[in-house]
Formats: structure tokens, C-alpha cells, sequence
């Protein structure tokens, strides 16, 4: 999940609340499981900014191979 996305699955998650849907509605609504809408509807924004951010820096196993495996998308058209 890149910044964007979890910044905008935190807020819709928050404006349901808001809107006073309770958590297996919420769950159904966006297609999360319960144990989910839970975190981040216990979570502030400082701390989902924090989750957010430690993921932005992660590595990835195949960063290292990431041109290689451009270069083969683009030769074979996939």
C-alpha cells in the first residue's frame, strides 16, 4: 500500500465512523476484515503516519532485480 492509499483508506474509515456505521458495516462497506477497521479506527493520525512512512523505506527482494525485470517487460511486451 503506497501513502495515498493508506492515507485514504485511514479517512474513509474515520468519516464512516463518523457517520455512525459500526464495524461490520464499515468491514462490508470497504471489504476489510473487522480486525482492520479495528487497528485503524484505534489508531491517530500520528501513528498512521508513522505505519506509513516505515513502509515507504522498506526494501523489497527484488529491488535489487527491478531494471532486469523492466528490461524483459519491455523486450517481450508482457
Amino acid at each position: 500500500m503506497n501513502v495515498a492509499e493508506g492515507w485514504n483508506m485511514y479517512s474513509e474509515i474515520q468519516s464512516l465512523k463518523d457517520m455512525h456505521f459500526n464495524v461490520s458495516q464499515i468491514s462490508r462497506r470497504l471489504d476489510l476484515s473487522r480486525t482492520t477497521v479495528y487497528k485503524y479506527l484505534n489508531m491517530s493520525p500520528e501513528e498512521m503516519e508513522l505505519i506509513l512512512e516505515s513502509q515507504k523505506k522498506r526494501t523489497k527482494k527484488l529491488d535489487k532485480h527491478r531494471n532486469l525485470i523492466r528490461s524483459w517487460l519491455t523486450q517481450y511486451r508482457i
